[in-house]
């Protein structure tokens, strides 16, 4: 990954470079103009499960340890303010990981309790703000917390007890999507009552071998999805419909590499995530994609974007430990390595601000 960051330095002409500093980890990055915080999460090494933080969008990245969450492998993390977070993942001691920062991550606290949070593994969390959140996991785990996690609510329908979540977007109190599949196909559900009911979504073509991995929701009627084989699709009618927008025609079979992440701006700009460096940009909805050229070749999974201009993405290696985070502060005219590893991937990143 260091190769390709140094030739992509070096192809750059001084009108078109952006600035780039020393990071802690000895990376270069995109400069901040300003304070940016956020974290990002990962796997676990011998120091426990991996967390970072930035306070000026990505240039630096220290880490934090915390007995509280142990070494356990965690898979998303919701930046709500300077202070605090929230991540989740796998289970340990009886129970899934939710944690919960509120000091900038001096100290996490550990949510829920057995018997509470089911013994499977937390994979995404969405963040109102720092009292109200929703959590989803394997096993039709949805879950929902108004005063902090002191108390958590089970939303889950026992209609869909084969189906495991990958992704959440709550876009108001009362309008939520998830994403997932049973291992074999895709799933989405909606809920436009705060979870009290769910329907599904979708149609079998898109469904059908396509399980789901990531959501990201523009308004009240319009959402994008992304999952296995290259699946790429949007709706503009509150789920009605789905229409495909795969970009550059790439082949959508069941062996073909995973999207992974995407975010989406009133705008109609999108960006798209996949496995072995892809990373595609649509200003136009997905009429049409821009492929950028990014400093990794590995799987890239969680992404966000304050705007059309400040983008990042976290990625973990293919076949070995280790994974990075890339950014951009131009709108993809120029990727930076912010931050590299060879013990620990990363799947989750977010910034106080951003869209995910």
């Amino acid at each position: 990954m260091s190769n390709n960051h140094n030739m992509l330095l070096a192809g750059l002409s001084m009108m078109t470079a952006m600035l780039f500093i020393s990071c802690g980890d000895g990376i270069s990055g995109p400069t901040a103009p300003g304070s940016w915080y956020g974290w990002a999460v990962g796997e676990a090494d011998a120091s426990g499960g991996l967390v970072l933080r930035t306070s000026n969008g990505g240039v630096s990245w220290d880490r934090q340890i915390s007995p509280a969450i142990g070494s356990v492998h965690l898979e998303d993390v919701h930046t709500v303010d300077s202070m605090c977070a929230w991540t989740v993942g796998f289970p340990s001691d009886g129970y899934g990981m939710i944690a919960r920062t509120v000091d900038g991550g001096s100290s996490w606290q550990r949510l829920g309790e057995q018997g509470v949070i089911p013994f499977t593994g937390i994979n995404a969390v969405h963040a109102f703000d720092r009292n109200t959140a929703w959590v989803i996991g394997d096993e039709n785990t949805i879950l929902h917390t108004t005063d902090a996690g002191e108390n958590w609510i089970s939303m889950s329908d026992p209609a869909y007890a084969d189906f495991g979540y990958d992704d959440i977007y709550a876009y108001s109190a009362n309008l939520i999507w998830i994403v997932g599949g049973d291992g074999n196909s895709g799933v989405i559900l909606h809920s436009a009552n705060g979870g009290s009911t769910w329907e599904l979504q979708g149609s079998e073509f898109l469904l059908d071998s396509f399980p789901l991995i990531n959501v990201s929701v523009v308004d009240d009627t319009t959402a994008w999805i992304v999952g296995h084989g290259h699946t790429v699709a949007r709706t503009i009618d509150g789920g009605d419909t789905w229409e495909l927008c795969v970009p550059d025609s790439l082949p959508r079979t069941s062996m073909s590499d995973d999207a992974n992440g995407v975010v989406a701006l009133p705008s109609g700009w999108v960006l798209v995530t996949m496995d072995y460096g892809k990373v595609y940009i649509s200003e136009n909805s997905g009429e049409t994609w821009t492929k950028q050229d990014v400093p990794t070749a590995e799987l890239l999974l969680g992404c966000c974007a304050l705007d059309e201009q400040r983008t990042w993405a976290a990625a973990e290696a293919m076949n070995a430990s280790g994974g990075c985070i890339i950014g951009t502060t131009n709108g993809g005219g120029v990727w930076g390595l912010q931050y590299s590893s060879g013990l620990t991937g990363v799947s989750s990143i977010s910034i106080a601000g951003s869209q995910h």
